[in-house]
């Protein structure tokens, strides 16, 4: 009887594990491919960082923590990284959604955090805001994902402005769950924009970023103008 069970949970998560390991580059090929350039329209890109909203920024050390980057000697998260990698290939306007609380730099410690505030639904408040939002056709949203969801302050994001008409890429960072369901609960709270699933990158593929990022962009086949 023991036998018998233990297969099938063996091949279950060897099958989880090989998805976990889907590298972004497979995942890139199963993307669609716009064969017409798409009007993007005025670009806004939006990022939550955990390098940006850091409980103890004097001490931020972007070599031992693995969620806290640099950027030209900048300070911020992979999701900053991410951004900030969009923005030269795109142009268009960065935004960080900063929150009044602050979190620990541990990977552990901050999931542990992320999961508690699902627990409570705490929705942490948001202290930096956009101005002029209605103004941006094509949104940018670059996220991690914690404990299998987008963080907690991100559902006070989408209450706090109104997607209606516009559209909205997706782009998150995970430790291996990449989306589950993520999409989904984004255009559950945004049902009037057009929401698409962009590429998400595990925290090991950051290094990389700049070429999967390139390659999804040219996929998209967005009609912009160059970056000045």
């Amino acid at each position: 009887m023991k036998r018998a069970i233990w297969i099938p949970i063996v091949l279950i998560v060897a099958l989880l594990t090989a998805c976990g390991a889907q590298t972004s580059a497979t995942r890139l090929d199963s993307l669609s491919q716009n064969e017409e350039p798409v009007d993007a329209g005025n670009i806004l890109i939006v990022y939550f960082s955990l390098g940006d909203n850091y409980e103890s920024p004097a001490e931020l050390d972007a070599v031992t923590s693995a969620s806290i980057q640099l950027w030209e000697g900048e300070v911020t998260g992979n999701a900053g990284i991410i951004a900030r990698t969009i923005r030269s290939k795109l142009g268009g306007e960065l935004f960080s959604i900063l929150t009044e609380k602050k979190y620990p730099g541990g990977e552990s410690e901050i999931l542990s955090v992320g999961r508690a505030e699902q627990i409570a639904n705490e929705r942490p408040e948001l202290v930096s805001e956009i101005e002029g939002f209605d103004e941006y056709d094509a949104v940018f949203l670059i996220y991690p994902t914690w404990w299998y969801k987008m963080p907690m302050a991100l559902y006070n994001f989408f209450d706090a402005y109104d997607f209606s008409g516009k559209t909205l890429y997706v782009v998150n960072t995970s430790s291996g769950s990449r989306f589950v369901d993520e999409i989904n609960t984004i255009k559950g709270l945004e049902p009037d924009a057009t929401v698409i699933e962009g590429i998400s990158l595990l925290q090991g593929e950051t290094d990389d970023a700049e070429e999967f990022i390139t390659e999804w962009l040219d996929k998209l086949n967005l009609n912009v103008e160059p970056n000045t």
